[in-house]
């Protein structure tokens, strides 16, 4: 993991403490469905619309393209696996996406 993954992650364990969601990546699991179910979990929505659970997220695509999150830290074929993290914010959420498989959510400033 690098160093600036490291400090990203260590900041939002520290501002936020106990509000922030760490989701660990089951095997097959794409990391778009990963990113909606942590987030599902840290503001209490729900993943999908029905009547009798919470109001559903938004959907992922509209703030980032849910297949290159997924293919983004896949190995390839002839490329190595890539190691670093990406983020971006969602439903009012800091979302921290790393290589490594993790998930890190927590409430956005």
């Amino acid at each position: 993991m690098s160093v600036e993954c490291n400090q990203v992650r260590e900041k939002l364990e520290n501002e936020n403490g106990s509000e922030t969601v760490h989701y660990h990546l089951e095997p097959g699991e794409p990391l778009s469905e990963a990113v909606v179910e942590a987030v599902a979990a840290a503001s209490g929505r729900s993943v999908f619309a029905t009547d009798e659970d919470a109001e559903p997220l938004p959907p992922l695509y509209d703030v980032i393209d849910p297949d290159a999150l997924n293919s983004l830290f896949k190995p390839g074929r002839e490329s190595q696996q890539i190691d670093g993290c990406v983020s971006f914010t969602y439903c009012n959420h800091r979302v921290v996406v790393e290589s490594s498989g993790s998930v890190l959510v927590c409430p956005a400033e």
